[in-house]
């Protein structure tokens, strides 16, 4: 199984939906189950959010890129865009709050990428931001029989 795809989603929410339902599609085309997605999905719609929302937020022409491969038992992820300069790598989280009441806004998208993302690197390329997530893919569970 080897399939790769490229979207250039625009900068919103509609953008991240569209990733996200390509990644989705693509694994309906890979004979792959919802549950072992889940956590590449995660990934990818917490990292856009951030390019989104923080990175391409204050350019005049945003470009966002997304490159999805799917190999073996395992999806790769690149998001190339032209915002700010961030490394997501060296992003240290909050302490995790005791409850709700004292969470703050912010920072835990990358604190999710982190846990579930098996790989994830940064490069700053020219004027683009260069992040590439690499998950695992689990086993199907099987039916209950």
């Amino acid at each position: 199984m080897a399939l790769e795809k490229r979207l250039q989603p625009t900068a919103d929410l509609q953008g991240i939906a569209d990733s996200v339902g390509l990644l989705r599609a693509m694994a309906a085309q890979a004979e792959l189950a919802e549950e072992q997605i889940t956590f590449a999905a995660l990934c990818l719609e917490e990292a856009l959010t951030n390019v989104v929302m923080h990175g391409v937020a204050d350019c005049d022409v945003p470009s966002i890129a997304v490159t999805l491969t799917f190999l073996e038992n395992t999806v790769s992820m690149e998001l190339s865009d032209n915002g700010v300069p961030f490394d997501p790598t060296a992003f240290s989280p909050a302490e995790t709050p005791q409850d709700l009441l004292t969470a703050g806004v912010g920072g835990f998208g990358i604190r999710l990428i982190q846990e579930y993302a098996d790989t994830m690197t940064y490069e700053r390329i020219g004027d683009r931001n260069i992040l590439k997530l690499t998950c695992r893919l689990p086993e199907a569970k099987e039916p209950p029989g």
